[in-house]
């Protein structure tokens, strides 16, 4: 009984600590990579390589709602970009500024996705560098 409870509070801590954003700059202060940002429960993880062909934002013209990925046969994918509501403003900020920078069209990225919903058709980007 306590080795299930033991495994279950791991498997928990070991959740949450995966959902944490992160950000991650160069020495100037250039951003290089955000992580964290997608929730996993009942997903599954896909990575992704390609170049940015496309940005969505929402009617303020600053917050990013969504990009398209060109990879390099040629195919397209929509990945849809939210920001957990729950962070600090400073990190939120941050994360902004990290999504505007790597994200600029025409610029080559890498990352990891969550594919939800009917068949996994909904992506949500979880981390991009």
């Amino acid at each position: 009984m306590r080795t299930i409870a033991l495994a279950l509070l791991l498997a928990t801590i070991a959740m949450s600590a995966s959902a944490e954003v992160k950000t991650r700059e160069d020495a100037k202060g250039r951003p290089l990579e955000v992580v964290g940002l997608a929730d996993p429960t009942n997903c599954n993880p896909f990575d992704f390589d390609g170049t940015i062909v496309k940005r969505d934002f929402a009617p303020d013209a600053v917050k990013l709602i969504g990009i398209v990925v060109e990879a390099s046969d040629g195919t397209r994918e929509f990945i849809n970009v939210s920001i957990p509501e729950d962070l600090n403003m400073a990190l939120r900020g941050n994360v902004y500024r990290a999504l505007q920078v790597l994200t600029r069209t025409g610029r080559r990225v890498s990352g990891r996705t969550f594919a939800c919903g009917a068949a996994g058709r909904v992506q949500d980007l979880d981390a991009i560098r």
